[in-house]
């Protein structure tokens, strides 16, 4: 019999089932609300799912690098003319692509790149009154997804979202 324990999982599937390299339905456009960030947990990984105060809709992983606090606690700030993702700690700020922009500690003469630190971003997709996320199998890929995201067409004009529910089955199981 197998150790399924140790056993890395296969590339595509998470070791509790999920399939990676896919669009996942994270929350409602209207969910969302300009300057706003919530924690969602995405197939066991914390996600930090926000829009900006410019509008635009981002997923980073919900830790910070330094000290493993929630990204989501924090507040979104301005750096330098973009957006940023203010850590409630130390504040470190990190930008919608992943790269942290500013570690305030750190002084004018300091040989240290702040640029070099990076949270995982997730790709996201945002049509038709929903936002998807895109779960790729290796976390440090930049690379564009590999497949296009979901296209349902126009929802009904109030639709119903189940987005938090138990079953007893797997995921990917469960969906008809």
């Amino acid at each position: 019999m197998a150790d399924t324990q140790h056993t890395p999982p296969k590339t595509g599937i998470t070791a509790d089932g999920f399939l990676t390299d896919s669009w996942y339905l994270a929350a409602p456009s209207a969910e969302l609300k300009a300057g706003a960030q919530q924690r969602i947990m995405m197939l066991g990984e914390p996600v930090v799912l926000g829009r900006t105060p410019a509008g635009e809709a981002f997923a980073l992983r919900d830790i910070c690098p330094h000290r493993l606090v929630p990204l989501s606690a924090g507040q979104q700030v301005e750096t330098d003319g973009q957006w940023t993702l203010q850590c409630p700690y130390h504040g470190w700020r990190f930008g919608t692509d992943g790269g942290c922009k500013l570690m305030p500690s750190l002084t004018e003469d300091s040989p240290y790149d702040p640029s070099r630190v990076k949270v995982r971003r997730y790709p996201v997709h945002e049509a038709n009154g929903a936002v998807y996320i895109y779960v790729a199998h290796d976390p440090r890929s930049a690379a564009p997804p590999a497949v296009p995201p979901p296209d349902f067409g126009p929802l009904p004009e109030k639709p119903k979202f189940v987005i938090h529910d138990l079953f007893n089955a797997q995921m990917d199981d469960a969906v008809v």
